[in-house]
């Protein structure tokens, strides 16, 4: 069985790499690359060292487990406060060599500042410090209603704020009606003279309304032509034949 202590962390996923993803085989081929500094892992070449066919396959196997979600943490069985705290720890720790990482880097620099790198240090321990000790309550979810106030700020930007606001807006079918509008009234341009009424070729309505227009008449209400008693209704051809 491999030593982990024999290899770092880039080492480990190379060989795992190259004989499990690469396919190269067999595993002797994946040992002569490392010992000849041709194996690579994201475009990088690493360095030579040695290793044997057999940690080869054993790690293979242990990265082939890892993805298909086959290994499991020893603390899977632990209890949940118990395993949060572990984690919870292991954070810390790490939170602390990144920020000593970020020092020195600092000191190298005379002074310089990657305040963006700064600004995601500080994000990092303030997520870790929301997290639970072992005897404190569970916290709210995020944006949970917490004695009728909501936990968090609220979304207010980015494209979670756009699905927010089309979920909230309401659809079409929950918009009120929009009130009924009158038609606007359009003027229209009536060419009708008295003239027209004489006129055997113009339409039998067109005539009636020069006729009521040449007797001075509102049209409709004039159906009789009191002069000469003609019924619009019962004659639809006034004028003369």
């Amino acid at each position: 069985m491999f030593s982990e202590r024999r290899y770092s962390d880039e080492e480990r996923e190379a060989l795992a790499v190259a004989f499990g993803d690469l396919l190269i085989r067999p595993a002797r081929r994946v040992v002569e690359l490392a010992a000849a500094g041709k194996l690579q892992l994201d475009g990088r070449t690493l360095p030579p060292f040695e290793t044997n066919a057999s940690t080869v396959r054993s790690l293979a196997a242990a990265h082939a487990r890892r993805r298909a979600g086959l290994a499991t943490s020893e603390l899977a069985a632990a209890p949940p406060q118990d395993a949060t705290e572990v984690l919870r720890r292991r954070l810390v720790n790490v939170a602390d060599a990144g920020i000593a990482a970020i020092e020195r880097k600092q000191k190298r620099s005379r002074g310089e500042v990657a305040f963006e790198v700064l600004r995601q240090a500080a994000r990092a321990v303030r997520e870790i410090a929301a997290i639970p000790g072992p005897n404190d309550p569970r916290p709210p979810a995020p944006g949970a209603q917490v004695n009728g106030r909501r936990d968090g700020g609220a979304t207010r930007g980015g494209p979670g704020a756009a699905i927010l606001a089309e979920i909230r807006s309401p659809s079409p079918v929950d918009a009120p009606p929009e009130p009924l509008r009158a038609a606007p009234e359009v003027p229209v341009d009536d060419p009708i003279t008295p003239d027209v009424a004489d006129d055997p070729a113009a339409p039998v309505e067109v005539r009636m309304r020069a006729m009521a227009a040449r007797k001075g008449w509102n049209w409709p209400d004039a159906a009789v032509d009191d002069d000469s008693g003609t019924n619009f209704d019962d004659d639809p051809y006034p004028g003369p034949r």
